[in-house]
């Protein structure tokens, strides 16, 4: 009688897992962790930073001036003219900035108009004080103005002048970008006419010279 013979084939056992690999694997994750870190810290540091786009230059700074109080002054007959001195100064740490001036009329346009300004450094300018203007200047400091008027008898009283002079800095010369701000300056000017001439006085009447008479016989 044949005999039947079955084979069992067992099943391999898995290949159990080494330290070497583990250690493999550690470090592979470790060395993806630290490259993602490293990238959340640069990051974090760029948005922490101040930064001011120029165009394509990033600058890291901020643009601080500071300008000087209100300005008064009196002209009359006897002073007709007068030098008024506004000052405006970069802080320290202060980005570079290009300097620019413009007069706004707050009080009696019409007086302004016969009022006249004449200066040169650092702003050049010469003509009405309502409509004082310069030319860019990256210089600060001290501003002699003189202040003028050239007929007092274009005032019939006494009369006020008031305006604002306004100082605009611009770290971008072409004022296409960057930063810019601006402080103002009032100026206030008092026109005093002399006073009026006494009437002169009336003349006195005539008095008809005397007649003499005959004498009565």
């Amino acid at each position: 009688m044949p005999v039947r013979t079955e084979i069992l084939h067992a099943q391999k056992p898995a290949r159990p897992w080494r330290a070497g690999h583990l250690l493999v694997l550690l470090a592979c994750t470790l060395s993806l962790l630290a490259v993602a870190l490293g990238n959340v810290s640069s990051t974090v540091a760029f948005f922490q930073d101040t930064e001011t786009a120029t165009g394509n230059v990033l600058q890291a700074g901020a643009l601080a001036f500071t300008v000087s109080g209100p300005l008064e002054i009196t002209l009359g007959d006897s002073t007709m003219f007068m030098n008024v001195q506004p000052e405006f100064h970069l802080l320290p740490g202060s980005l570079p900035a290009t300097f620019t001036v413009a007069a706004s009329s707050t009080l009696n346009e019409n007086i302004c108009n016969n009022i006249y300004a004449s200066t040169a450094t650092p702003f050049n300018y010469m003509g009405t004080i309502d409509a004082l203007a310069g030319n860019a200047t990256t210089t600060d400091g001290v501003w002699p103005i003189e202040v003028s008027i050239t007929n007092i008898n274009n005032f019939a009283e006494e009369s006020t002048c008031g305006l604002d002079l306004i100082i605009t800095a611009s770290t971008d010369p072409t004022g296409t970008g960057g930063f810019t701000d601006s402080r103002t300056i009032p100026l206030t000017i008092h026109v005093v006419p002399p006073p009026p001439a006494p009437p002169e006085p009336s003349p006195e009447p005539e008095v008809p010279p005397e007649v003499p008479t005959d004498p009565v016989p």
